[in-house]
């Protein structure tokens, strides 16, 4: 399922989740992924039930892709950017070998 937005879209079309604000039939536009079992995706909000701590809204910064940008990112305890920096949102499963 394709949730770019419609101006990536090969078909020109805006994505099903477009669509589901559009008409209505989810009155947010937010939408999760939980990558690791049991995996799933929330559409139209977040489910307390999938995740500990809180959740952060970050602005698309240009959209397409799902652009964001942040300032700092760690691996560990060790900065490896400390700038604004450009970043896309993106989901990817890996099935074990």
């Amino acid at each position: 399922m394709g949730m770019g937005f419609q101006s990536i879209s090969k078909l020109n079309e805006p994505s099903y989740f477009q669509n589901l604000v559009k008409d209505r039939i989810t009155t947010t536009g937010y939408f999760a992924l939980r990558l690791v079992a049991p995996f799933s995706l929330t559409l139209g909000g977040l489910d307390p039930s999938l995740y500990t701590g809180e959740s952060t809204y970050t602005p698309v910064t240009r959209e397409g892709y799902w652009q964001i940008e942040f300032s700092t990112l760690k691996i560990g305890d060790t900065s490896v950017v400390e700038f604004p920096t450009p970043a896309i949102v993106d989901s990817v499963r890996i099935e074990p070998i």
